[in-house]
């Protein structure tokens, strides 16, 4: 019988806690329940049971939920970190602490509770290795939930979301705003006139594009890497694009519907964010694994899993988990490098970046036959799609020759 999980809420309201207990009796053949109304029962509860989940409010008195979830973080690294409050209108206090993973906000509904902690554990289950949940305990800062992103679904949301509004709260941020831009006056997207405006970026890169760079952005410009030699956040976040446009491309091409569309291009931005996060915690093990790349002639996949016993692909999904991106695009990241791997069976946000994601890294001169080389047969024969595969590189190279026409007009 599989062993239940044990979820801690804490919260200094009595009223909240009778209310989550009502709330989740249902649950209680799945998890074990602890409540506890300040922080010093949670520490003493956490001393002396193993505990899955912890989920806090974060405006309590004496020691609030940051001061908590900050001792637990360094504590209990394993232990997920979810946040509740009716009050989080300003994320300056998060970026220092980046204690939290995940945030419900009040008043608390259950389907989003129960989502929120089932989708947290499921992904400790995929994503539970010993080599990554070490690694995960030696690194000193994830980039933290963005509270842009979460003003954007919000919005997305609301039944009289407008462009303006969306507008607006990109324009909160004056960084994201130029590098919004800035991919809009791409050469992907040959537009006749530079736009310097952010509601017409909005307006033509659609809202769920936007969406998404949002989320990528955020994580570029959260860490503050340290120069590494032989590595290039500039060449990062360009491969990122053309992986995103390449693997909509591919989607696109396969009539995909709009879910599996989007799906895709986000995670073609997102899919090498584990390799800034490691970067950034773990610069010099991460200058060794770029080495031994280079010397030996092997993917940097394989080098960190040499170096780390896991790889960015890991570290990536587990993050973009916990912050509750769609499965699929969780998934797309844990497995881009080893598509086999997944249990899917039908084209999906996967399926586009790996192909996406070894054209870009392939320089070769007869480029069609060696993207077909370095993709997965097997996993493109497991999932009846490997004769496609001839279709979707060309239309990429389309893309890519326009591309590359434009640069230099």
């Amino acid at each position: 019988m599989k062993e239940k999980r044990h979820i801690l809420f804490v919260d200094d309201e009595p009223n909240i806690l009778s209310s989550l207990r009502r709330m989740l009796f249902s649950m209680q053949s799945k998890w074990k329940m602890s409540f506890v109304n300040n922080g010093k029962e949670a520490l003493k509860i956490l001393s002396e049971e193993p505990i899955d989940v912890i989920v806090s409010d974060l405006n309590m008195p004496v020691m609030d939920g940051y001061e908590l979830l900050t001792k637990v973080k360094k504590n209990y690294p394993n232990i997920v970190r979810i946040a509740f409050s009716g009050q989080i209108d300003s994320d300056q206090k998060l970026h220092s602490l980046r204690p939290i993973h995940q945030y419900i906000n009040k008043p608390v509904d259950k389907k989003k509770v129960v989502d929120t902690i089932n989708r947290a554990c499921s992904l400790h289950d995929l994503l539970s290795n010993s080599e990554l949940r070490s690694l995960l305990s030696r690194l000193d800062s994830l980039p933290s939930y963005p509270f842009i992103y979460q003003q954007l679904v919000k919005e997305l949301e609301s039944p009289n979301a407008s462009l303006d509004k969306v507008s607006k709260i990109i324009a909160q941020d004056v960084g994201m705003s130029a590098k919004m831009l800035q991919f809009v006056n791409s050469a992907f997207f040959g537009l006749p006139r530079q736009i310097t405006d952010q509601k017409m970026a909005v307006i033509l890169l659609g809202l769920d594009i936007i969406t998404s760079l949002t989320l990528t952005i955020h994580v570029f410009q959260q860490l503050k890497l340290d120069d590494i030699a032989t590595f290039s956040l500039d060449q990062l976040w360009y491969h990122c694009q053309k992986v995103s446009i390449y693997a909509k491309t591919i989607s696109l091409t396969e009539g995909s519907d709009k879910n599996i569309t989007n799906g895709a291009f986000t995670s073609g931005l997102l899919h090498d964010i584990g390799k800034l996060i490691l970067i950034d915690n773990l610069p010099d093990q991460y200058s060794e694994a770029l080495s031994i790349s280079k010397k030996e002639r092997v993917s940097i996949f394989k080098a960190e899993q040499e170096v780390f016993g896991t790889t960015h692909a890991e570290i990536g999904a587990y993050l973009l988990g916990l912050w509750g991106l769609d499965e699929s695009v969780v998934e797309a990241i844990a497995y881009h490098h080893q598509p086999d791997r997944c249990q899917n069976s039908s084209f999906s946000p996967l399926t586009a970046v790996h192909v996406a994601t070894n054209f870009d890294r392939c320089n070769a001169i007869e480029k069609e036959l060696a993207v077909i080389d370095l993709c997965n047969k097997g996993y493109l024969s497991k999932i009846g799609l490997r004769h496609r595969l001839p279709i979707w590189i060309k239309a990429c190279l389309i893309i890519e020759d326009d591309e590359k026409r434009k640069n230099r007009e």
